[in-house]
């Protein structure tokens, strides 16, 4: 959530103290002479132990965070005002790049400088209910994705949403099934958003005209990413408050295709009772209009693929068909013991072009164990024994994975967490059953220092080789570290390193081995002007990445960015490191509010 507020704070010889002033045109609230406001004010405390300090007493075996909400009374006359906002942009870019990126030789192309404009605007309908709309939004500033490695994956990837106006409202179109990811829509032109409340009902929508939309085609074994160039998505979403803490729910996708199209729809329920217990269900059934067009699946890896029984072909030969999507959830949150079981089953047909839907095909039934105790004594806050264990199954019945996992969550004093576990899998890929998987797994993090903090994460065992034609059991290894280093209060420096091996089944020859390197460098010279730089090394692919940034940020809508992108590839063969491609960038966008 990201609106207009004030702040300021000092350090003392008391302490400090910090003030912020919100306007109440940035809330959302009802439209009476007199409120009475839910409020949680919560300080956390890091210091040996982690603390929270909390204005109204909260509970951990009580999952409504709000039931428990201190009251504000006494609230007369608010009133929000008008509330629109109009938020203009002008751009100014230039790029350049080679005419053939296979050929370090070939020209390097400078295009000539070019110019944009678009707007967005923001209107409150109601005090609780708000309307946006952008036209021609730029993102260039937006941060980069960090890289993921993929060499050991037949699944496409997900990113996490970064983009302003997706973020804000989003949590109203989460469900269990992920039948809405906005990162699918990729470049709108125009898209339109209304989310807020009116009584107990819950209301989102979005509309987007989109120039270059990702199609994800998924399937038992595999996914892939194709562009499907120009789309139209409408999704409405509407929830209905029952009982406390609980809702149900409807959702309904739809994306339209030049020459195809997908739709989803369905309920959804939330119920909490007994304080700490919470039931969760939802079905979506979806239709699917293939594009007629052989050219956009001639890339994909496994072009030959049919599913639900033969019926249809991967290829996008203009096949129209139906799906079924059902998750269920029954999880107990509570101080001392916690538990989940939990159900998804996905249909061969099943699709849904607006979600991350990356895998069909399967019956999964997992269940997980937690019970945590709290010795408090000079070295450990809290500790919790798990349980993990899971079987899946395709719709054809035939056995697709099953699995064992013991791990155990240990929090140390001077902010100190770590989890560890082993697994043990047997799984059935691309129609080859491999047993003996076995992996020992686990994660770190520390805050101990204000200087520096980070973690990382481990996997070390046998696990599958998924990129053959026939897989195999081959000897994996994989690091990840992070960390912040603080030196100063100004400069911020965030490092990551990410390592991945797999050795052949004789422990000796290498299958594939790489890294992959990110620092983010943050420098804030004043309250509003600050430098960003991201740099990036992929040894998979020999790449390297530098996108610097500075910003002049009245506000978080009125800024003025310049920044660049630069990408280099390693030709090799003695030619070294060559530019791909480069861009140049200068943004100004002013809030007005009336």
């Amino acid at each position: 959530f990201d609106t207009i507020w004030e702040s300021a704070g000092e350090i003392n010889s008391h302490g400090w103290t910090a003030e912020v002033a919100i306007p109440f045109r940035s809330l959302r609230f009802p439209d009476s002479h007199e409120q009475t406001w839910n409020m949680h004010v919560l300080r956390v405390r890091p210091r040996d132990s982690r603390e929270q300090i909390s204005w109204a007493p909260l509970s951990r075996d009580e999952t409504c965070l709000f039931c428990q909400a201190g009251k504000m009374t006494g609230l007369q006359g608010v009133n929000k005002g008008r509330n629109i906002e109009f938020l203009p942009y002008v751009i100014g870019s230039q790029y350049g790049g080679l005419e053939d990126p296979d050929d370090p030789g070939s020209h390097f192309n400078n295009d000539k400088p070019n110019g944009d404009a678009g707007f967005g605007v923001k209107y409150g309908l109601t005090p609780n209910l708000t309307l946006d709309f952008t036209y021609n939004p730029d993102f260039s500033q937006i941060e980069s994705d960090a890289a993921q490695i993929d060499v050991n994956t037949t699944f496409a990837l997900s990113y996490p949403e970064r983009r302003p106006f997706f973020l804000e409202g989003r949590d109203v179109f989460r469900t269990g099934i992920d039948a809405v990811y906005t990162r699918s829509i990729n470049d709108p032109i125009a898209a339109a958003k209304l989310t807020g409340k009116s009584g107990k009902y819950t209301i989102g929508y979005i509309f987007a005209r989109d120039d270059n939309s990702p199609i994800i085609v998924p399937f038992e074994d595999w996914s892939e990413g194709v562009a499907g160039g120009k789309s139209v998505s409408n999704i409405f979403r509407v929830k209905r408050d029952i009982l406390t803490d609980s809702n149900i729910g409807f959702l309904f996708t739809d994306r339209r295709l030049p020459s195809g199209a997908n739709s989803t729809f369905g309920l959804d329920s939330r119920i909490r009772f007994k304080e700490n217990y919470i039931l969760t269900a939802q079905a979506l059934g979806s239709y699917t209009k293939e594009p007629n067009d052989l050219a956009l699946s001639n890339d994909f890896s496994y072009p030959d693929t049919t599913f639900d029984g033969g019926k249809y072909t991967a290829a996008f030969d203009g096949e129209d068909f139906t799906g079924l999507g059902i998750e269920s959830s029954f999880r107990r949150n509570a101080r001392h013991w916690n538990f989940s079981i939990d159900y998804a089953d996905l249909s061969p047909t099943f699709r849904a072009d607006n979600g991350s839907i990356f895998n069909n095909n399967y019956r999964n039934l997992s269940i997980w164990n937690g019970l945590t105790f709290q010795p408090n004594n000079r070295i450990l806050d809290n500790f919790q024994p798990q349980f993990n264990w899971g079987i899946k199954h395709n719709h054809n019945g035939a056995f697709k994975d099953t699995w064992i996992q013991p791990s155990i969550w240990v929090r140390f004093k001077k902010q100190t967490g770590l989890w560890m576990g082993y697994l043990w899998s047997e799984e059935r890929f691309k129609d080859v059953r491999i047993d003996g998987i076995q992996r020992f797994h686990g994660n770190i993090h520390t805050n101990f220092s204000e200087l520096l903090s980070g973690g990382g994460y481990f996997r070390y065992g046998r696990s599958i080789a998924r990129g053959e034609n026939i897989p195999f059991l081959g000897h994996e290894r994989l690091y990840e570290l992070w960390a912040t280093l603080k030196p100063t209060c100004q400069l911020r420096i965030v490092g990551e390193y990410t390592y991945a091996k797999m050795l052949e089944p004789n422990g000796i020859d290498e299958y594939y081995s790489g890294y992959v390197t990110r620092v983010r460098l943050t420098y804030q010279f004043t309250q509003r002007l600050f430098l960003r730089t991201v740099t990036q090394y992929n040894d998979f692919a020999d790449t390297f990445e530098f996108d610097p940034l500075l910003s002049y940020k009245i506000n978080p809508f009125t800024v003025f960015f310049i920044g660049s992108t630069h990408d280099t590839r390693n030709y090799g063969n003695g030619l070294g490191y060559r530019q791909t491609d480069r861009q140049f960038f200068m943004k100004f966008q002013y809030l007005f509010r009336i």
